[in-house]
């Protein structure tokens, strides 16, 4: 039988942490921007920040490419 979909790949489990202070109205603003993605904030929190470490990474890479 041939399989047309598949389930997404297990994520690898995240052992580590980094421990961030936020005023209650940015705690507030992350909420509520993961609520109303249907998410919870820490995975809001992690994605954007790997897209801007990646962002960064990039650019980087771009100005030092030549």
């Amino acid at each position: 039988m041939l399989r047309i979909l598949s389930l997404p790949p297990k994520p690898q489990r995240r052992t580590r942490t980094i421990d961030i202070r936020l005023t209650p109205d940015e705690r507030a603003a992350v909420e509520c921007l993961a609520e109303r993605h249907e998410t919870l904030p820490s995975r809001l929190t992690r994605h954007f920040l790997t897209q801007a470490v990646n962002h960064y990474n990039q650019q980087h890479d771009e100005n030092h490419d030549g």
